[in-house]
């Protein structure tokens, strides 16, 4: 009788019901666990992983209050009935965003003992990216050198480098093997796919594994929307680049929902010679809420590219801008296709258990400009090559919150398997005894220089402790442990030029981490951090000659410290740190007396130098951002070269090639409140004079715009209507002469050239459903 009047009573005082969804207005994503209020009241709801919400009230209300980390709060007007939408504006600005890089799981920026910073996805969209470079550059302290026709290398916390330290990662999987790293790893990421990128700087093996040394960059892709969305959109340029793009999603159920994206591009005839290109990239994912504890995510995506390879031209080809290629036959083929599925289930007590099974194809192809050699006035050497895998891998993460010093403990394993297969063949290559200019090639008979397969399988476990000793103090705990082996079969005879015999060769590491945050208020805070890196040696580093080197991991230890804060009532954010890491056991290439190469580990290095970045809103309109670092990159000890008589040249003590002391990159951006829909931004990027040589005999420091190095202007500017976003993009806007690259051997400059002017023109239209 007492459960009847109690149902009674509940149905009879809930009189009113509201229901509707909550999304973000920049992706149209939905917004989990938003809190939804009338306001003046304590009566609320949360909205479910959908964004859906019901509020049931006693009395009628005319407007609902939504509010959540990161977003500005929105009330809106409404009715009785379902069908409300509310749109939630993110805070570009606001450094306690959600973060889910380092540890796997959502995190406040305040909880996380490390630097780690965000573009999101408003950043993304107003950017118009051609290539990632022009957006990732935006991350303070990163370069990310564009080395033309989506070839790339990187600088996090390390020179600019070609070499296996940064972890790319595809929503928290990583998207290559262990073992087989590839410095142009973002030609397969589908760049208009992505909702946001979350970096972390220094070493991040604790939970990710190997290679997460300099940093680990995370692609975040675009899940259903909330709404159904549909966009079109093209780009081209004065370049010979041009592009369509499309994008459509929805939860086409309350449980299921979709979403497809990609885009088509191509190049002819671009501003540097022998450079055209086409690239495919699509990206779907599907996600099915069995219930609100039980949740599936399917996730696939598929990016070709066929390019032209011009490459790097000599200083008189450089400061005349005469960009003209050596060949018209050098080539790059990519063809890579990744797929995953995730559960996550919620336990009792908020528990959390995610499970992925991924499954990733790679083939690349390549006729290599850098491998071709003069062997005399009318010839020369060089060789095709293909690296190719399939990559099998699981990673489970198991989240426990502990009501001990209300504590968490994540615990995890990883694992995967890789067949990797390698060949390359021997070209004769012709030359033209005039100009130099190499005319063409054909296999050399006996030509087969590698066949071979690596079995890679690695292997991981890691566990995290996060505790709160008191209010304000967070202590994080994480230890983990690799174990990768390489199963070597040569399918050529020990004559060959890759001769390695059969072998297996396994190498495991530890890496632990130590790191505390210590609030100072709800907008400010410290921390400090000690945390371990490591890269093993590439399966390419080990069997591509005629014995195997005995390598072990590079190994890198990393102390930082650092705070945050908001001051003129949150208008102004500044975050800063400092950082010095240690490098042991790098691998180096050995130059021995008969001028031939070995791999070795040697040496140790020392990276350490500043972070800081600003932002600050003076205005509703006006948004300004300023980040950048200054940074030392030292050999300690470095022994490069053995002699004919003995002797060896050491490097100790001097600046590392390619390592340039500033990084800057500040951005202006104007919304005018009197003309709505309008948008203008004006970019810089600096970037400090680098030694071009091991023996700093040699330094890249041209004079551009203020400053010798690089210095480069982009102008933005872009008018949204309705559905309809028109843009314009002025890149190198001063028409700087500049080189991304520059590196010098044998007493000669080698120049990665930096594009002319570009202006790029585009549009994007969208149609959605917003509104009631």
């Amino acid at each position: 009788m007492v459960g009847v009047l109690l149902l009674f009573t509940t149905h009879a005082s809930a009189q009113h019901t509201y229901s509707g969804k909550v999304f973000d207005t920049e992706t149209r994503e939905p917004l989990a666990g938003v809190n939804i209020t009338v306001p003046g009241t304590t009566t609320g709801t949360v909205t479910d992983l959908t964004g859906t919400f019901q509020l049931n009230t006693e009395k009628s209300a005319d407007s609902l209050r939504a509010s959540f980390v990161g977003y500005a709060t929105q009330t809106v007007k409404t009715n009785i009935g379902s069908g409300i939408r509310i749109g939630l504006d993110p805070f570009v600005q606001n450094l306690q965003a959600v973060t889910v890089t380092a540890s796997r799981d959502q995190q406040q920026r305040k909880d996380i003992p490390a630097t780690v910073n965000q573009l999101p996805a408003q950043v993304i969209n107003e950017t118009n990216a051609t290539q990632f470079a022009q957006l990732l550059n935006k991350v303070p302290g990163l370069v990310m050198q564009d080395l033309n026709n989506e070839q790339h290398a990187m600088s996090i916390r390390q020179p600019m480098s070609k070499r296996p330290y940064f972890l790319y990662l595809e929503d928290g999987l990583p998207i290559a093997p262990v073992g087989n790293f590839n410095h142009n790893q973002l030609i397969e990421v589908n760049m208009l796919g992505i909702r946001n990128v979350e970096v972390i700087k220094g070493p991040a093996s604790s939970i990710y594994g190997s290679n997460a040394v300099g940093g680990a960059v995370n692609f975040i892709t675009q899940s259903p929307t909330a709404v159904p969305t549909a966009t079109i959109g093209s780009q081209m340029n004065n370049s010979g680049y041009r592009r369509v793009e499309f994008y459509a999603g929805n939860y086409i159920t309350p449980k299921f929902g979709l979403s497809i994206g990609g885009y088509m591009a191509n190049q002819r005839d671009s501003w540097q010679a022998y450079s055209d290109l086409d690239k495919r990239s699509i990206s779907a994912k599907a996600i099915y809420h069995f219930n609100q504890h039980n949740h599936l995510t399917g996730y696939v995506t598929s990016n070709n590219l066929d390019t032209q390879t011009g490459g790097s031209i000599d200083s008189v080809g450089f400061y005349s801008r005469q960009y003209l290629s050596n060949n018209a036959f050098s080539y790059r083929k990519v063809n890579a296709t990744r797929g995953r599925i995730t559960l996550n289930h919620e336990w009792a007590g908020k528990a959390t258990t995610d499970v992925s099974a991924y499954y990733g194809q790679n083939a690349i192809g390549q006729l290599p400009r850098y491998r071709i050699r003069n062997v005399n006035k009318y010839a020369a050497k060089g060789e095709e090559n293909e690296n190719s895998y399939h990559n099998y891998g699981l990673v489970a993460q198991h989240t426990q919150p502990v009501s001990w010093l209300a504590s968490k403990l994540i615990t995890g394993v990883a694992a995967n398997i890789a067949p990797n297969d390698y060949w390359a063949t021997y070209l004769d290559i012709g030359r033209d005894t005039t100009t130099g200019y190499y005319t063409g090639f054909t296999p050399h008979p006996d030509s087969l220089l590698a066949d071979y397969r690596t079995n890679l399988l690695g292997i991981g476990a890691y566990a995290q402790f996060e505790a709160n000793p008191t209010e304000k103090l967070k202590v994080v705990v994480g230890l983990r442990y690799d174990q990768l082996s390489y199963g070597y079969n040569n399918h050529l005879s020990a004559q060959a030029y890759s001769g390695v015999p059969d072998t297996s060769i396994t190498n495991a590491t530890v890496s632990p981490r130590l790191g505390l945050t210590y609030s100072l208020g709800d907008q400010s805070g410290v921390y400090a951090n000690y945390s371990h890196g490591f890269a093993p040696p590439q399966a390419s580093d080990l069997f591509n000659g005629t014995k195997v080197p005995t390598l072990k991991p590079a190994s890198f230890n990393s102390y930082e410290a650092g705070g945050w804060t908001a001051l003129m009532k949150d208008k102004l954010y500044l975050d800063v740190c400092i950082y010095r890491m240690e490098g042991t056991n790098e691998i180096i290439s050995f130059r021995l007396p008969d001028n031939s190469t070995e791999n070795r580990n040697s040496g140790k290095t020392l990276h350490q130098g500043m972070e800081y970045s600003v932002t600050w809103k003076p205005a509703t309109d006006v948004f300004l951002r300023i980040g950048g670092s200054q940074a030392v990159h030292k050999y300690v000890r470095y022994v490069v070269q053995e002699t004919a008589g003995g002797e060896v040249v050491s490097y100790d003590g001097k600046y590392m090639p390619e390592a340039p002391g500033f990084i800057a990159n500040a951005e202006i951006t104007c919304k005018p409140k009197a003309v709505k829909g309008l948008r203008l931004s004006l970019e810089w990027q600096g970037i400090g004079p680098w030694y071009k040589n091991d023996d700093n005999t040699s330094r890249y420091e041209d004079k551009t715009l203020l400053i010798r190095g690089v210095s480069l202007l982009n102008l933005r500017a872009g008018y949204a209507f309705k559905g309809l976003e028109v843009y314009g993009n002025i890149l190198n806007l001063t028409d700087e002469l500049f080189a991304t690259s520059v590196t010098r051997s044998n007493n000669k400059d080698s120049f990665a050239a930096g594009a002319p002017r570009l202006v790029v023109l585009g549009f994007k239209y969208t149609i959605t459903d917003e509104k009631e």
